[in-house]
């Protein structure tokens, strides 16, 4: 079976980043397991969310689009719209907006997930009478901010650092992702489930996790030798390891907290 009959027959999901794009479509991600949902329920979504970014891509992939000229400008030259270019600056300041806009919501509901689930501070499941989780806005916010500032005032040090550690934890997650994957269906059939009790389940597995993992994997060792990559690691790996030393630390200190107010 090819590639876009396993997709029309069984689905396939491409990006899980694409949440934003999903809920414009309608779909509902108020719930743990909205993917799975989604997939279950809303499957002709999910097709029309990533179609329109592959249609999008066929018509933008033009050899003759480059560094020169954009591929957006290029696209709507080839349907003779007149002045393409500054159409563009307004589409380009607008996506920009967007992109910012939909990246502030991401992260202000990441965090108060994370918070929700415990794995972070209460603090930031708390909301105005808006429903707005405004510590969890606040610190997105402000991340933003340092962010662009760094991106001026220290775009060789701070920023660097920002965009090394954002870029190589995204492949970190995926590689996570996939093993978790494997785990999950050999755990899943070794408690007395049967294969048939999952509403969804991986297209050729286990072949695209293995995939997955390895070609992670690989991304992440491979550019050791790399001399102009190599940095992502130097300030990835230190980071994602006070990340989870912290986190220990905090469960530790909850837990003792609890055990003390028990004892009182």
């Amino acid at each position: 079976m090819g590639l876009l009959e396993q997709i029309k027959n069984k689905g396939l999901v491409l990006d899980g980043a694409m949440s934003y794009e999903l809920e414009k479509q309608g779909v509902d991600n108020n719930n743990k397991l909205w993917t799975a949902t989604a997939l279950i329920d809303q499957l002709s979504k999910v097709y029309q969310a990533h179609w329109d970014w592959l249609i999008f891509i066929k018509m933008a992939g033009s050899p003759t689009a480059g560094v020169t000229q954009s591929p957006f400008v290029y696209v709507l030259d080839l349907i003779h719209v007149p002045f393409a270019a500054n159409i563009m600056n307004f589409v380009v300041l607008t996506a920009i907006i967007s992109a910012a806009n939909s990246g502030l919501y991401a992260s202000t509901r990441m965090l108060w997930s994370l918070g929700n689930e415990g794995t972070i501070p209460k603090a930031f499941t708390k909301t105005n009478k808006r429903g707005i989780p405004v510590l969890s806005l606040v610190v997105s916010m402000l991340g933003g901010i340092f962010a662009l500032i760094s991106s001026k005032v220290a775009a060789s040090t701070v920023y660097l650092v920002l965009v090394s550690i954002s870029g190589l934890a995204v492949v970190f997650v995926w590689t996570a992702i996939a093993w978790s994957e494997l785990k999950f269906r050999r755990a899943f059939l070794n408690s007395g489930h049967q294969l048939s009790e999952l509403k969804y389940k991986t297209p050729w597995y286990p072949v695209i996790p293995y995939f997955a993992f390895i070609s992670s994997l690989l991304s992440c060792v491979l550019i050791w030798f790399d001399p102009t990559q190599r940095v992502a690691l130097y300030y990835t790996i230190p980071f994602v390891a006070i990340c989870y030393l912290g986190h220990l630390f905090w469960l530790k200190s909850k837990k003792n907290n609890e055990e003390v107010l028990l004892e009182k």
